[in-house]
Parts: structure tokens; C-alpha cells; sequence
């Protein structure tokens, strides 16, 4: 028979075991929610970023997405767009049309879907002759241009450039800018083309953007991925 002391001991190892086998489950399952979630992994090498200005960036993600299904194409793991700079501005300056391009920041995972194809989609979405914006957009917020985060990048946008102007033979105006600034717009205009797909259309057709593609890009163009 327990003794009343006996009671106590045992009671009390109970609730210390208890304890022990909650914090180990719930430290178990933080550690599997940080490794599930690819963005965070910081010390991943093969998780990259890419800016890119494209005009108006409303017309921005759907390009890289699947234009069936409106996902994000295999190995992109978070598409947002915002306002890219090469330069630091104070933040109470809010004139986005004076210091930066409307632009799109994607974050994916290179041994999934490499740096050369993202630039292949972008030159496939705009009008690389353009210098004073892109299609109904004018203005420098809408010009397009490349933002390159690393050595990697910069000689990678060179090249694909040096392509892409050999393909149309005419001397492209997209310059590529050493800069990783890059500020989120508001929620309203994130998946903006899922949210508002009316109003999407309607622009993308007053900007006659897909005829425009169409004629620079042909069969090629994102109309046809």
C-alpha cells in the first residue's frame, strides 16, 4: 500500500514527466515547422532572390505563374510586388514615381528553377525598346529594368541581355541595376490579378499589352508558355 508520502512523490514525478514530454513535442514541432518553411531557411544556399521592373506591376505576377491553374511556377516559393531603387531614400519621401520602379521581388529555389529562366520569363513580358515606361504605363516608375542582388546575377543578366538582342537584332534599352532595395506595396495590389480578375483583364486589354507582346515576341511571348 502507498504511503501518503509516497502518493506525493509519485504524483509529482508524474506531472515532471508530463512536463518533459510536452516541451520535447512542442520543441519537436517548432523545429519541423522552420525546416518545412523554404523561405526561412536562410542558411539554404539554393533559396535566391529576384527584382525585376516591369512595368506596372499589377500585370507583374501572372507572368510567373502557371496560366492555367494562376499558381506560382515550380521552384518559386513567394512572388510580391513593391518598389525597387538604387539608391537609399528617407522614408517619409512617399513620391514612388520620382525614386523607384513599380517591380516584383521573387523569392525561389535555384536548383528548381535557375536565374536564366526567370530572365527569360521577363524578357518575354516586356517591351525591351521601351524607354519611357512600358506599354500604357509611361514614366520612370514604369520603365522596365533589372535588379541584380550579386556578382552571379549581374553576369547572368549581361548575358542573357547580349541573347536576347541578338534574337530581335536591335540594341536593347533595359538596363541592369546593382541594387537589392526593394519595399512591398500595400496588400491590396499582392495577387491582384486573383482578387480583381475583372478589372485585370479590362486593363490588361485598354493597355493592348498582349497584342504589343505579341508582335515584339511572337510564338515566344508569355502568351504561349
Amino acid at each position: 500500500m502507498l504511503t501518503r508520502r509516497s502518493l506525493v512523490i509519485t504524483i509529482t514525478s508524474l506531472v515532471v514527466l508530463g512536463s518533459i514530454i510536452t516541451f520535447t513535442f512542442a520543441g519537436m514541432a517548432i523545429s519541423k515547422k522552420k525546416d518545412d518553411n523554404p523561405i526561412r531557411a536562410i542558411t539554404n544556399p539554393n533559396i535566391k532572390t529576384a527584382i525585376f521592373s516591369m512595368g506596372g506591376f499589377l500585370f507583374s505576377e501572372p507572368a510567373f505563374t502557371n496560366q492555367n491553374t494562376k499558381e506560382k511556377l515550380p521552384g518559386i516559393l513567394s512572388i510580391r510586388v513593391g518598389y525597387a531603387k538604387n539608391r537609399t531614400v528617407p522614408k517619409q519621401n512617399k513620391n514612388h514615381a520620382d525614386n523607384h520602379k513599380e517591380s516584383i521581388r521573387i523569392i525561389y529555389n535555384s536548383s528548381l528553377i535557375s536565374y536564366e529562366k526567370l530572365l527569360e520569363i521577363f524578357w518575354h513580358n516586356i517591351d525591351p525598346f521601351d524607354e519611357t515606361g512600358q506599354f500604357c504605363h509611361k514614366g520612370h516608375a514604369y520603365t522596365s529594368a533589372i535588379f541584380v542582388t550579386d556578382k552571379f546575377q549581374k553576369s547572368e543578366a549581361i548575358a542573357s541581355k547580349k541573347r536576347m538582342e541578338f534574337q530581335l537584332g536591335k540594341k536593347i534599352s533595359t538596363p541592369i541595376i546593382e541594387s537589392k532595395n526593394f519595399d512591398e506595396a500595400e496588400e491590396k495590389y499582392q495577387n491582384f490579378f486573383k482578387k480583381n480578375p475583372i478589372r485585370y483583364t479590362y486593363e490588361q486589354w485598354n493597355c493592348k499589352r498582349d497584342k504589343l507582346l505579341k508582335a515584339i515576341w511572337g510564338d515566344i511571348s508569355y502568351l504561349h508558355q
